[in-house]
């Protein structure tokens, strides 16, 4: 009756071999944890804003009031040229046109997406409210610039007016929203690597 043949024991060579390959895997996944964790935070922080976003509490308390608001400031700058609009609601009247702000055309989505993108990046406050002040403060104005070339889209060149609307202006806004956070992200991270290297 012949005997069991005994497993050989992996050699040491093999048991380095695979504990190089465990540090790797492990040094990979850490290497990429930032990451991670980023995207994972930027996906919850977009959900839980949309089904904010939908509800009726922000369309009553905060989305009126805020078209109402830019729709004003919108009057305000095309009177200055001139246009002697007034504001119903969030309706921007003229003696040749009507152009109503509605969900959407508001600003709030990108500007939501810039907030969040400044919130989650693990960088100090220092460095995140000046960015949130001044970056807000950028998109709101590029929205009214928005708004009032709309109004004069609609006025003097009609017919270009729904292309503008929806690819010169929501989707041109978006990718305007992410060029101002990649700038302060910029200026973010440089200016916290002086403040570590001057410590």
């Amino acid at each position: 009756m012949a005997g069991r043949k005994k497993k050989a024991k992996p050699t040491t060579k093999k048991r380095k071999e695979k504990k190089s390959a465990l540090l790797s895997l492990k040094q990979n996944i850490q290497k990429r944890l930032p990451v991670v964790k980023f995207l994972v935070a930027f996906l919850i922080s977009i959900l839980a804003f949309y089904w904010l976003y939908n509800s009726a509490f922000f369309a009553e308390e905060i989305s009126k009031p805020l078209t109402k608001f830019q729709a004003e400031l919108s009057s305000h700058i095309l009177n200055f040229f001139g246009q002697n609009t007034w504001v119903e609601k969030s309706i921007l009247h003229g003696q040749n046109s009507a152009l109503d702000i509605k969900k959407g055309c508001d600003g709030i989505e990108p500007t939501a997406l810039f907030i969040i993108g400044v919130l989650i990046v693990p960088l100090s406050w220092k460095t995140k409210l000046p960015g949130l002040l001044m970056g807000l403060i950028a998109l709101l104005l590029i929205n009214l610039l928005r708004i009032t070339g709309l109004y004069f889209a609609n006025v003097y060149w009609p017919e270009a007016f729904e292309f503008l609307h929806l690819h010169g202006g929501f989707a041109l806004f978006f990718v305007v929203a992410i060029i101002v956070w990649m700038v302060w992200a910029s200026w973010a991270i440089q200016y916290t690597k002086v403040k570590k290297a001057a410590s």
